[in-house]
């Protein structure tokens, strides 16, 4: 799960070259460094091996540890989380735009909404929502409370042309708080490849925000 984790999550990268090439914001020789240094991560995670209750393999192989294709679904995540990143950078840079209405979160969660309701219906799940309303109900407040200040971060640091270290600053924090919870609660046992992997990983984020 952490390791999965602060490889999508790393995708932050995309919306910071995105501001750097196209929205004119300045890139230094750190934030640079920073790009390349979590690339360079994702060599570590592909070398890991992860233990746990019942778990045992390589994440390359098709062990119950990992199964085949790990790496490939999450570096596609990594660019699927990258590019809708980017796109929520742009409104920020809007010239003589701002979102008094605050209309992009509930627009985000509408259309979100749609598209999964959409998609458990045409499969015909069987979706117990009395089951997961109390889980769902406290998850959904967690993810409207951090996209509001998420869009707030954005057009504040926005105006000061640095919005491009605002997803590696929120992003820095999530990974270093999933490795702990798949460590000290999931009980994955993170290997020495995996660990370098997550230290390179906060490396290169450190880098970019400074």
């Amino acid at each position: 799960h952490g390791f999965s984790w602060a490889i999508s999550q790393s995708a932050m990268i995309i919306p910071f070259i995105f501001a750097s090439l196209f929205l004119k914001e300045k890139a230094g020789p750190s934030r640079i460094s920073g790009v390349f240094i979590i690339l360079a991560s994702f060599l570590f995670f592909s070398l890991n091996k992860i233990r746990g209750p019942g778990m045992t393999g390589d994440l390359n192989s098709g062990s119950p540890a990992g199964g085949p294709g790990w790496i490939a679904i999450s570096l596609s995540a990594f660019l699927l989380i990258g590019i809708s990143q980017a796109f929520n950078i742009l409104p920020s840079h809007w010239s003589g735009w701002t979102d008094k209405g605050a209309l992009r979160v509930p627009l985000f969660s509408l259309f979100t909404f749609i598209f999964w309701a959409g998609y458990f219906f045409s499969k015909g799940a069987n979706v117990s929502f009395r089951a997961a309303s109390a889980y769902s109900s406290l998850y959904a407040l967690l993810v409207l409370s951090g996209q509001i200040t998420l869009f707030k971060s954005l057009d504040l640091m926005a105006a000061a042309r640095m919005s491009s270290i605002v997803y590696p600053l929120a992003i820095g924090t999530c990974i270093i708080l999933v490795a702990a919870y798949s460590s000290l609660l999931l009980k994955e046992k993170f290997g020495i490849a995996g660990i370098l992997g997550i230290s390179t990983c906060l490396l290169g984020l450190i880098l970019i925000s400074i």
